[in-house]
């Protein structure tokens, strides 16, 4: 469990590595926008990291790890839509409001998160049936 745990924190460091830089060297300056979404871009790769360290440290054996596929699965694709956002951002320039910077980062959060606390409902009541299936399951 050790070795992957070093190998999530290099791929997300790396991850993140790539979106700050999309974020700060593409850009010719340094406007409020592209500082409202590097704070989101930190927001949403630390909270999904300690995300999938608790993941990985509530897995016990390999049969575990499934009903948590859905929430790394849009773990990874709210990093992906964050490097998206930051790729965007820098590349509208001054063009992109502050205000509009703070919507776009903040509708994208929210509905990520609401997903995420649903899949957290919806894992905790598939685990609950599979464990109901297997005090009723007959060995032939």
């Amino acid at each position: 469990m050790i070795k992957s745990k070093v190998i999530l924190i290099v791929i997300w460091f790396l991850c993140f590595t790539l979106s700050v830089v999309f974020l700060l060297i593409f850009s010719k300056n340094y406007t409020g926008s592209i500082w409202v979404t590097l704070l989101f871009d930190v927001i949403a790769f630390v909270s999904q990291l300690i995300l999938l360290m608790s993941i990985l440290s509530h897995v016990s054996e390999k049969k575990d790890v499934f009903n948590w596929y859905p929430l790394i699965g849009l773990s990874s694709i709210y990093l992906i839509g964050e490097t998206i956002i930051c790729i965007f951002t820098s590349s509208m320039g001054e063009a992109l409001t502050i205000k509009m910077a703070l919507i776009i980062n903040f509708v994208f959060m929210i509905v990520i998160w609401v997903i995420l606390l649903f899949l957290f409902v919806s894992r905790n009541h598939t685990k609950r049936l599979d464990l109901r299936q297997k005090n009723h399951h007959t060995e032939l």
